[in-house]
């Protein structure tokens, strides 16, 4: 694969990245501090009996899940427009006059997903850290070691959610995104009406696990990662963009 047509098409993707990136950091950072909240008086068992625990946990994984999982976009003009405009597939044209293969736009899209990745994850993180740290949740060293394992989700949500950005038309975007945000609400309450809360559950994983479970989501979450740019590369292939 040349190199050279990757680096051209991220260098094309990032070159109005800055100001969309910062505007995203900072509402991450927002929903960041939002989520921290929700976690203040969860060491209070007069706020914690029954339904009230239920709803806490819930609302508390259903945040963090959904932030999680778009922590590698940046929410640019093309995003806030798309059901009306279908930025993405008109740019998929337009690259497909080029000579570049499906091979490097999917290389090159993924490349801009992960420079994106880190800074949002700071962001969001960051904010989230110190209502955690109030409230005596977790220690510092706790606190990252779910944070990296929380990255292993964001980089197999975002794998989902780039093969629907580059093998669907906008409505059809919005509509699955909708579709899957309401999957994830009934998964995530059905869990935790099961005892299941995915926050407080992998901060379990690293207490007891430490490092060992922080690389293991990484991995798993970079394996899905992996496996899912051959999906892409086929379904662009399959296309029609005209």
């Amino acid at each position: 694969m040349p190199k050279g047509y990757v680096y051209m098409l991220v260098k094309q993707e990032t070159r109005k990245l800055l100001l969309p990136a910062i505007l995203t950091g900072i509402l991450f950072a927002f929903l960041g501090a939002v989520t921290g909240i929700m976690y203040l008086g969860q060491n209070d068992p007069d706020l914690m009996e029954g339904a009230i625990r239920i709803i806490r946990h819930t609302a508390a994984d259903l945040v963090t899940v959904s932030m999680t999982s778009t922590l590698g976009f940046a929410f640019t003009k093309e995003y806030l427009s798309h059901y009306w405009t279908d930025a993405f597939s008109r740019k998929l044209a337009f690259y497909r006059k080029l000579p570049v293969t499906d091979k490097e736009i999917v290389a090159a899209r993924y490349l801009v997903f992960l420079i994106t990745l880190l800074p949002m994850a700071l962001c969001y993180f960051a904010a989230l850290y110190l209502p955690v740290r109030l409230e005596h949740l977790a220690t510092g060293t706790e606190f990252v070691q779910a944070a990296v394992l929380w990255l292993g989700f964001s980089l197999a949500g975002g794998a989902g959610f780039m093969y629907m950005e580059l093998g669907m038309a906008g409505k059809t975007y919005m509509r699955m995104t909708l579709l899957v945000m309401v999957v994830l609400l009934l998964v995530i309450v059905l869990l935790n009406l099961s005892g299941i809360h995915l926050v407080a559950g992998s901060l379990a994983l690293v207490r007891s696990y430490g490092l060992w479970a922080s690389l293991a989501g990484v991995a798993v979450g970079g394996a899905i990662a992996w496996g899912m740019a051959p999906l892409m590369v086929r379904r662009l292939a399959s296309r029609d963009l005209i």
